[in-house]
């Protein structure tokens, strides 16, 4: 003996909807928590051998409207498992970079890092991703924390796009793609 439930829309008795399957059986939630943020118009200017909370300043999307594009933090509403995500984008117009670093807090806990570290053949410009899975609750705050040090000690960008353009491809490297932060519960 087989059962079968057959609908389209899954509703809140307030009448949100909170799920719709459409006829090709494609499950969509439209309201489940998610955002995408990325640096846009100036480069972040970082303390060189700091650590500096990172601040993605436009966001492509926001479903629960909890990321704050002032200090860069991401405040979780519902309880559950998220995938966050981020990119950073480092410069250094002297080609002095000597270490870089990123990685994802939770409530100023690290919970993910990564390193690059280039002893003696330093760079102009590298680029670090992270991403992982987190059990986060209700309230709980995330954010990027990065780090740079040059040979010289001067201050780091946070790249949000590059004028003369990292590629010389004018498609590329000039609407705020260099650097960006996001996650959403799966």
């Amino acid at each position: 003996m087989s059962s079968k439930l057959g609908v389209e829309n899954i509703a809140h008795t307030n009448g949100t909807n909170a799920m719709t399957i459409s006829s090709g059986g494609i499950i969509t939630q439209p309201n489940k928590p998610r955002f995408h943020a990325r640096r846009t118009g100036s480069h972040q200017s970082e303390t060189d051998n700091t650590n500096n909370d990172a601040v993605f300043n436009t966001e492509d999307f926001d479903v629960q409207g909890n990321y704050n594009t002032s200090n860069g933090t991401y405040t979780v509403t519902h309880s559950g498992t998220y995938f966050i995500y981020t990119t950073v984008t480092f410069t250094r117009d002297d080609s002095d970079l000597r270490d870089a670093a990123i990685g994802i807090l939770v409530n100023g806990s690290p919970k993910a890092n990564t390193l690059e570290r280039y002893a003696t053949n330093d760079v102009a410009q590298t680029k670090l991703s992270l991403s992982l899975l987190l059990s986060l609750n209700a309230n709980d705050v995330v954010k990027v924390r990065v780090f740079a040090n040059s040979v010289s000690g001067n201050n780091i960008n946070m790249v949000s796009q590059h004028t003369a353009g990292l590629n010389p491809d004018p498609d590329f490297d000039t609407t705020g793609f260099c650097s960006f932060f996001g996650g959403y519960m799966i």
